[in-house]
C-alpha cells in the first residue's frame, strides 16, 4: 500500500515544482498557457498512466481503502447537496439566456 502512495510521487512533486516556478520567477502569462496546456493535456495523462500501469495492486491490502473513499465520497455528495442554496429564483418559461443578453442572438 505505501508502494502505491509513493507512485503518486511524481505527479505531486510536478504539481509543486510548477507552484513554486510560478511564484518564485517572473515568466510572460503566454509562457504559462503553453505549459498548461502542455502539462494538463500531455505530460501528465502521460505520468498517470504510467504511475497506474506500474501500481502493484493487490486485493487484500487494498480493499482496506475502499472503506474509507466510499465513506468520503458520499460524505462529499451529502455536504455538496446540503451547501445548495434553499431559495433558488425558478425562472419563467419567458426568461432565457436571448431575453438576459439582448445582442447575444446578433452576433
Amino acid at each position: 500500500m505505501f508502494a502505491n502512495a509513493l507512485l503518486m510521487l511524481p505527479d505531486f512533486g510536478t504539481i509543486l515544482l510548477g507552484a513554486l516556478l510560478a511564484r518564485r520567477f517572473a515568466f510572460q502569462r503566454g509562457f504559462w498557457d503553453g505549459a498548461e496546456r502542455l502539462v494538463y493535456y500531455v505530460l501528465f495523462p502521460a505520468l498517470l498512466f504510467n504511475s497506474i500501469l506500474n501500481a502493484q495492486f493487490s486485493l487484500a491490502t487494498d480493499s482496506l481503502l475502499l472503506g474509507p473513499a466510499v465513506v468520503t465520497l458520499l460524505s462529499a455528495a451529502a455536504m455538496g447537496f446540503l451547501a445548495r442554496p434553499r431559495n433558488v429564483l425558478r425562472l419563467r418559461k419567458a426568461d432565457s439566456f436571448v431575453e438576459v443578453l439582448p445582442d447575444a442572438h446578433d452576433r
